[in-house]
């Protein structure tokens, strides 16, 4: 199973704009989406794993959390069709 990851900070303009995308997406069943939030411990250690620097961030890994794909920063933020695209 591939998981999208979403990363967001309480303080980040444009995360909410991430999570509506994610949200609208429409997201195979194949596809775990894990929101890691930045304002936590386990959210940090998740970041610093995939040297995520910046909110917001979406990864999509493999079931052995390979990165397969990401998008960082408020410039970069994906609409819905990109996710849907980058998931099949």
């Amino acid at each position: 199973m591939r998981i999208l990851k979403v990363f967001v900070k309480k303080s980040c303009p444009a995360c909410p704009t991430l999570r509506a995308s994610v949200e609208r997406a429409a997201i195979p069943s194949n596809v775990e989406v894990r929101v890691c939030d930045l304002d936590t411990a386990d959210g940090l250690a998740e970041s610093a794993f995939h040297s995520v620097l910046s909110t917001p961030a979406l990864i999509l890994c493999d079931e052995a959390e390979k990165e397969l794909r990401s998008w960082n920063g408020s410039g970069n933020i994906p609409v819905p069709s990109d996710i849907e695209v980058a998931l099949v």
